[in-house]
This record gives structure tokens, sequence and C-alpha cells, in this order.
């Protein structure tokens, strides 16, 4: 994360964080209220509608992916565009029916916005083209087909960079890559990430117990930066890193932009290795957030989406033993990440910041620039619980 040239501060403004949330709760209480109610199908006329924006996501795959296909259904009556539901709309795929549905959980975006998205699953097919296309259908039983379109299944694209053994014991670390058109540069970036992370105590102590696996692919997870905070399609990007065994995934962006985000993976742009170690504390681990930002947002717990406290902020109340349980960060504000926590220890300008508390970097187009970053000690200590799980 960060501010200006720091990636870890205030980016969450206080004013942006709490009308986002409020704006963000409003839509999906009135998107839930939405999907509660019935779907009229009567008014949808097959004569008056058009099938559009039909695509396969992955166009390419392997076996065993989960393809999701989706299409745009409109209506135009009197000149005028809308949205009517149609009684029957399926994927015909080899000769078989997939349903679809506008109800913002099948990859189709949000809830009764005539965006339609169907699943299909892979695991029975071999490697080759395949055709799809939209049927839908009105009550009178007109229907009408979209052109049909062309996917592939192919060879797996999981490559092994880093090995220690079976999958089922060892951490399996994937990355995948957004906006890559050279795979090459994506081999090397994630190579360079990869042992920057992996030379970043504890890491190292545990280096045995970590595959890492990439996939070398082409792809494009709808993946966009707004104020230093990265916003992906996260279920192409599972779609994508399920071709690998996989625990933990990190997203590369191929763009020069600083910027940083978790949950549920850690996503970061290529030039920043820092912004890796930075994201992966928050995304390694059970939680939505494992290890948090040791800096303040400027806001109560009480206006946070958060449940339970990290491992390396507590209670101002509830010091641990053997913290200094310092309140203020390095910037002057009171608390880590909310106000009524502490942080474990003081900034300290000699031997530099702790990575969950941000590091500063400078924009930059080459990723083995990246200066060494370090995690405190209450910090580590839960890496390495985290870490002892593996062998």
């Amino acid at each position: 994360m960060q501010r200006g040239q720091a990636f870890d501060a205030f980016k969450l403004l206080i004013a942006a964080v709490v009308a986002g949330a409020i704006i963000v709760i409003i839509l999906q209480v009135m998107g839930g209220l939405d999907a509660l109610l019935p779907v009229d199908t009567s008014q949808f006329d097959t004569t008056q509608a058009e099938i559009t924006e039909v695509t396969m996501y992955p166009a390419g795959s392997t076996q065993g992916t989960v393809f999701t296909v989706n299409a745009n259904v409109i209506s135009t009556v009197a000149g005028r565009t809308q949205c009517f539901a149609p009684p029957k709309i399926v994927a015909i795929i080899e000769g078989k029916e997939a349903t679809m549905h506008d109800d913002g959980k099948h990859g189709d975006r949000r809830p009764r916005d005539c965006y339609y998205g169907g699943t299909w699953d892979s695991s029975t097919k071999g490697i080759g083209e395949y055709q799809a296309k939209v049927f839908v259908e009105d009550k009178l039983l007109v229907s009408k087909e979209s052109d049909t379109i062309t996917f592939n299944i192919t060879d797996n694209a999981c490559v092994t960079v880093e090995d220690h053994g079976d999958p089922e014991t060892k951490l399996d670390i994937v990355f995948v890559g957004h906006g890559y058109t050279d795979l090459n540069l994506f081999d090397s970036d994630v190579r360079t990430h990869k042992d920057f992370l992996l030379s970043t105590s504890p890491f190292p102590d545990y280096r045995d117990r970590i595959n890492v696996h990439e996939v070398r692919m082409q792809s494009d997870f709808g993946c966009y930066i707004d104020h230093s905070l990265i916003y992906c399609n996260d279920d192409r990007i599972t779609q994508v890193a399920t071709q690998c065994p996989v625990d933990e995934i990190i997203v590369l962006l191929n763009t020069d932009e600083i910027a940083g985000t978790a949950n549920p993976h850690a996503y970061v742009t290529r030039p920043y290795p820092e912004i890796t170690v930075h994201e992966f504390g928050h995304s390694f681990g059970p939680e939505q957030i494992n290890l948090a930002d040791e800096y303040a947002y400027g806001m109560s717990i009480t206006q946070g989406n958060m449940v339970g406290n990290p491992p390396n902020c507590a209670p101002a109340a509830a010091c641990p033993a053997g913290w200094e349980c310092v309140l203020v960060d390095k910037f002057g504000m009171a608390g880590c990440t909310f106000e009524e926590w502490v942080r474990p220890i003081a900034f300290n300008t000699q031997s530099g910041v702790s990575v969950m508390e941000g590091a500063s970097v400078s924009r930059r187009s080459d990723p083995s620039q990246a200066k060494p970053v370090g995690y405190n000690e209450p910090s580590k200590a839960h890496l390495r619980k985290l870490l002892e799980d593996y062998s």
C-alpha cells in the first residue's frame, strides 16, 4: 500500500473509506433485496431481443478448468433498450445445455443487469477446440441463438519454478499475471518476486517447505487500479490459478504504477517486490486479514469491517507481554490500523521499518532494484506459526 511515494499510508483516505463503505453497503443491501424479488419473464419478446457480448472465460485453459460463459441479453422496444428476463436462457456447448443466471453469483456481474453467466466443467473433456452459443426462448416458445464462439482446452500452463516436494505437505504459492503479453517477462518477474519474498525472514528458515508455481499464460482478470488499490475478478483468478496445486495466490499486474492490495489474494504491480512481501503478509493465512497494517487509518474499529484482532496489532488496554505498545504511527496518527489498537514497536529511522508499517518505494520499471525489507518480531512469530503447519 502507499501514500504518494510510500505504498503503505493514507491511501484509505478517511472520507473516501467511510463514504465508500457506506455506498458498498447500500448497494449490497439493494442488490440483495432485488435478488429476493421474483423474476418477471412474461414481458420478454424474443423478436425484440438481442444477444451480445457472448464470451467464454478463459478463452483457453487446461482440462479440468470450470469455464464461464457470459452474454448480455436486451430488448429494444420503441427505440428504448429494456431489460426483460427470458423464460429460458442457456449456453449450448457440445450439444449440452448449461443454465445461465442473472443473480450476481455465476460470473455475471450484478443481479438483474441483463448480463448472464453460466459455468461449464471441462473435467471429462479432451484437449482441442470447442464451440459455444447462447439460446433464449420466450413464453410463446419463440427462440433465438447467438453467434457461435470458440474456446480451447489446452495443455497445462502450470510451471513449477521452485519445487520442494509433495504439494500435500508443502505451502504451494501460485503466481498469475494480468496484462502480460511477453511470458518471458512474466517468468522473470515471478522469479524476482519469489526470491525476494523467500529471502525475507522468516521464510528462508522454511524454504524447503514451500513450492512456487506460475501459470504461464496470457490472462485478463479485469484488474484496474484506483487510488493505489487493485481490484480484480477473483473468480477468473481462481479459475486460472487452480491449474497448479495452490494454497496462496499472488497476482502480478504488468504496470509500473505503485499499487498493492490483499484480500483474498496478494495483488501487486510488477516492479515492486517490497509490496509483495507486505501484501503477502496480509493474505497468507486463514483469516480475512492476517497481519494488519501497522499504521493508522484515522478511524475507529466500529467503522471498519474486521472481526477479531490481528497478531501484530493489539487493543490499547491489553498490551501483550514483550511489546512496547506504541500508540502513534510513524506519521503521528493514533492507532495500529484502527484508533483503539497499538503497534508492537516504535518506528526506527536508523534500522528501518517493519514492512507491515510500509516501506517507501520510488516509481521504477525494474523489480530487481527493490531494497530489503523485514517483518518485526510479532509478525515473524505469526508467520512461523503458519509455516509450521507445512513439512
